[in-house]
């Protein structure tokens, strides 16, 4: 009994989180000029409309771009962060720790409006840099989560039995380490990029003009009109958000995206 009501309250929440997505994908596959659910007449207009109107086919691109640039860079920094933090013991490690995992408590707003200040001080206010700063500053966290967990599962014996065979420390990192950290590498990529892309608050303070993520397109387009448009372009980003999941899962599979890595690792130990 206890466990058919744990399944019927886990298909209810999930049929929370999904609905309103696919409100949003029915809204926009509407024929006609207006916002109507369920539409009277179906078809395919307003995403046709959205590949050819110019400026969010150009906000699609410079998000595509940023959020690949904020994945490699909180990539990188997330891996090499962790091997600092878990290969080597130093005083105040737990502390640097607790103070990258700062913006996962802090309300973004509160970060937007600190970046925006900061930018201004150093004069960086007209370069996209400044955006993809901002979106690698709240995507960091999460990604270093995942390569704290994928790299504390590394026996660091294996590490030292290359050491001990002469190998040097990059080409340990190199053949060794690397391909070990895989698939977290691969799971922080993936939700650096999707966080990123879907990223609202953080654009609206730290873009530029003539440089404007679709969230924030979004956003100014909802403030002076109310058409299909708006859905079609948030069914745009959801089919994006699937496409990266089903490549992530089809390379390390979804239990590992979730988990860094893990789950994997903890099935070739069981068998």
């Amino acid at each position: 009994m206890r466990f058919n009501l744990l399944r019927v309250y886990s298909w209810l929440m999930a049929a929370l989180i999904v609905m309103p997505i696919a409100v949003v994908v029915t809204v926009s596959l509407t024929a006609e000029g207006s916002v109507r659910f369920p539409p009277q007449h179906w078809g395919l207009r307003w995403f046709l409309e959205a590949f050819t109107e110019r400026s969010f086919v150009q906000a699609f691109l410079f998000s595509v771009e940023a959020a690949a640039a904020v994945a490699v860079i909180a990539s990188v920094l997330g891996l090499t962060s962790a091997l600092a933090l878990v290969r080597y013991s130093f005083r105040g490690s737990k502390f640097i720790q607790g103070f990258v995992m700062a913006p996962l408590l802090l309300p973004h707003l509160v970060i937007a409006i600190g970046l925006l200040q900061l930018f201004a001080a150093l004069g960086i206010t007209t370069s996209p840099g400044g955006l993809i700063a901002g979106h690698v500053a709240v995507v960091f966290p999460f990604v270093l989560r995942l390569s704290l967990g994928g790299l504390a599962g590394i026996d660091p014996n294996v590490e030292k039995a290359a050491y001990t065979l002469g190998a040097t420390r990059l080409y340990v990192f190199r053949r060794v380490t690397l391909p070990l950290m895989a698939s977290p590498v691969l799971s922080g990529a993936v939700m650096a990029f999707l966080l990123s892309f879907d990223e609202t608050v953080i654009s609206i303070f730290t873009s530029v003009p003539g440089r404007t993520t679709l969230p924030v397109m979004i956003f100014n387009y909802a403030e002076q009109r109310s058409d299909p448009l708006i859905a079609a372009v948030s069914s745009i980003m959801v089919i994006v958000a699937i496409i990266a999941i089903a490549i992530a899962d089809r390379s390390v599979g979804l239990l590992n995206l979730l988990s860094g890595g893990q789950v994997g690792e903890l099935n070739e130990l069981n068998h």
